[in-house]
């Protein structure tokens, strides 16, 4: 009998995109550089995220932020700690609704952020921690 292997990160995409289609998301045609990708504000106010949310958001900020002070150079440690909060985010999610749809709406383009960690030259995988920076800070201008 045959036994299938699945890395972590295949696991993550199969996840992360049955999840985008169960909440009918429609936003394939995005390359993921922008940091609101088509979050709206509910009626000009902020979505209610649940705590799970925020902190997941935040200690992604949090890995972020130790990495640099610690000059690290191992982005390959810092993309699988940022998976991994990553992948908690949805674990935790109890969100419903539109609001729960704006989550997706803001979380679509982290992967393919992380994606841009994988490969490339120092300066590279820097320029994709500093755009998954400014992304993580944007969360604050949709969800409280």
């Amino acid at each position: 009998m045959k036994v299938m292997k699945f890395s972590i990160r295949t696991i993550l995409i199969i996840a992360f995109a049955s999840l985008l289609f169960s909440c009918g998301s429609q936003n394939d045609d995005h390359k993921g550089e922008s940091t609101n990708h088509n979050v709206e504000l509910n009626n000009g106010d902020k979505w209610q995220a649940n705590p799970e949310t925020v902190d997941g958001n935040n200690k992604m900020k949090e890995l972020i932020s130790d990495f640099e002070s610690n000059n690290n150079s191992d982005y390959g440690q810092l993309k699988e700690s940022l998976q991994q909060e990553f992948k908690l985010i949805f674990e935790r999610c109890t969100m419903t609704g539109e609001s729960h749809n704006q989550l997706h709406n803001y979380l679509v383009p982290i992967p393919k952020i992380l994606k841009k960690m994988e490969n490339g030259t120092d300066s590279e995988k820097q320029k994709a921690v500093e755009q998954l920076k400014t992304h993580l800070d944007s969360f604050s201008n949709y969800f409280k």
